[in-house]
């Protein structure tokens, strides 16, 4: 549990809203452990760009722009995105960082007009 102390203090250094959802989402997270630690260090060290350059399911991607942040951070992104950009995977930017998925109201948007024109649900019968 956290007090309300470092509650408000993690909202305000992530920049997020204070709300229900974010302080649930907060209270969610789980703490780093020495196998959870080697999991990260293995996701920082993988290419995720290149392994989604192989998917053959139709893939959403919400990334955070970092708007704020130092332009030369922003550019590295959207470096990035653009050499994947016409490529399978469809690419939605967010406002935000690593919680731009809940502090962006168009994420919801953007999921739900990906299900609903995806060739995969057009060709499902959903009842």
């Amino acid at each position: 549990m956290k007090t309300e102390e470092e509650m408000v203090s993690l909202i305000t250094s992530l920049d997020l809203n204070d709300d229900a959802f974010i302080r649930k989402a907060i209270l969610s997270m789980q703490e780093a452990s020495p196998s959870g630690i080697g999991l990260l260090l293995a996701l920082y060290r993988y290419h995720m760009p290149k392994a989604m350059k192989g998917l053959s399911t139709p893939t959403l991607v919400l990334y955070g722009n970092r708007e704020g942040k130092e332009s030369r951070i922003q550019r590295r992104i959207l470096r990035q995105v653009s050499k994947y950009q016409n490529q399978h995977p469809s690419f939605k930017a967010l406002v935000g960082g690593h919680y731009a998925h809940m502090t962006d109201d168009r994420s919801i948007g953007y999921i739900r007009d990906f299900l609903f024109t995806s060739e995969q649900v057009q060709k499902s019968e959903i009842r």
